[in-house]
């Protein structure tokens, strides 16, 4: 297929919140801006999220895979209800 017809991605965005080494207020001040700022990126099937909890794992919130150029899944967007997901990451 000719690339040049082909319409051009949005660029990929990676995000890493780490709460390992926050202390409390920050935390707090950080993770109720990112759901608030996560509820309106443009690209969210582009943006790709990772948390660095305070037990230092990794959590793939919403990790890099391979999808087919263009493709949207079905329903909401992941970031839709990103502040129930963080809330059952932070404990759980």
């Amino acid at each position: 297929m000719d690339k040049r017809n082909q319409t051009p991605e949005a660029p990929a965005t990676v995000i890493l919140l780490d709460l390992l080494q926050a202390r409390f207020e920050m935390r707090a001040a950080g993770w109720r801006e990112m759901i608030e700022a996560l509820q309106h990126v443009p690209s969210p099937e582009r943006t790709y999220f990772y948390l660095l909890s305070m037990r230092g794992r990794l959590e793939p919130v919403h990790p890099i895979a391979e999808m087919p150029p263009g493709f949207r899944p079905p329903g909401p967007p992941w970031t839709a209800n990103i502040g129930d997901t963080l809330n059952q990451l932070m404990h759980g």
